[in-house]
């Protein structure tokens, strides 16, 4: 671990604003099937949105501090300390004062398997269920999990010493989640955050993902309906946890999904729009125009042959530069 100078004084507490809050798709794992691994420079930078996704998410600091914004909440971190992002829980994290480095694997909890060890998914799934606790975790107040994670981390980087072994790292991993799980019914410590009201709207989350992914976009009344609310509850309730109404974050997402069809395929435009949920083509073209500044033929026509971008104001890819 590096050494730093002196971290600046940093305190968290709760926001006086909300922020949006946009999905970010996930790359692909490529080096290994169960896992990513990224090593992040996190620079000072203003905070304009926050992102989840579908991913558990543990990271090592391995220098410098910052803020992780974490719901509504920000909880400062240090050199040492452990974060753990659980999957959908909307966060940020940005260095203060100087540049912040961190080492991360993402994983789909209940996907973990290697060649040889296939742990049964209901007991994964059980591990994930107890896993309530995301946050930070100073080494001081919970060195067992400190000590986890180092371990994980000497495994994934891979050295001459601790040369990379997939059934080890898969061991690890499920060893942390049962570490997490139990440390979530004694836990009262305030650099943690509990999960349990993102919670609530989880499943309107993953029926809406799944569903624009299948060309059957849901609405605000079937999401509230899967999560056995009123539409008015789930609308607040929904804007509190995510930093914008559901109807923002629905037509953000439709719009991305969109431009995801829009650049590789030759589908119509009139049958994207439809793929995508919106009901006139009028409508989708306005909406679009605001997003992206071009029209979805001119995006078509540029985006071509080049790297997708997500609409205005969204989230870059996880692996540069933001947690």
């Amino acid at each position: 671990m590096k050494e730093t100078a002196a971290p600046p004084a940093l305190t968290g507490g709760i926001l006086d604003e909300t922020l949006p809050c946009l999905f970010e798709t996930s790359p692909p794992y490529v080096r290994w099937p169960m896992c990513r691994v990224s090593t992040c420079h996190l620079k000072p930078r203003p905070i304009e949105f926050l992102h989840y996704h579908v991913d558990m998410e543990i990271g090592l600091c391995l220098g410098g501090s910052g803020l992780l914004y974490l719901g509504n909440r920000t909880i400062p971190y240090h050199a040492g300390d452990v974060q753990i992002i659980l999957p959908y829980q909307s966060h940020y994290n940005v260095a203060v004062g100087q540049p912040a480095e961190w080492h991360f694997i993402s994983f789909l909890p209940t996907s973990l398997h290697s060649a040889h060890l296939s742990p049964d998914p209901e007991f994964l799934k059980s591990l994930l269920d107890g896993c309530r606790l995301g946050g930070v975790f100073p080494p001081d107040r919970f060195p067992a999990l400190s000590e986890a994670m180092q371990a994980i981390t000497a495994l994934s980087q891979g050295s001459s010493e601790t040369p990379f072994d997939e059934d080890s790292l898969l061991i690890e991993l499920v060893n942390l989640m049962v570490l997490l799980s139990r440390m979530r019914d004694g836990s009262t410590d305030t650099t943690q955050v509990l999960n349990t009201e993102t919670n609530k709207i989880m499943p309107a989350l993953v029926a809406f993902s799944k569903g624009l992914e299948s060309g059957n976009c849901i609405g605000i009344a079937e999401m509230a309906e899967i999560c056995h609310f009123s539409q008015p509850y789930f609308r607040k309730l929904f804007t509190e946890l995510m930093g914008e109404n559901p109807k923002k974050y629905i037509t953000r997402e439709q719009l991305f999904r969109a431009s995801l069809l829009l650049s590789p395929t030759n589908l119509p435009i009139k049958e994207i729009h439809k793929r995508v949920g919106f009901s006139e083509p009028s409508i989708f073209f306005r909406s679009f125009m605001r997003s992206y500044r071009m029209s979805p033929t001119d995006y078509r026509k540029k985006k071509r042959g080049d790297r997708m971008e997500r609409p205005h104001g969204s989230a870059p890819n996880h692996d540069q530069e933001t947690s």
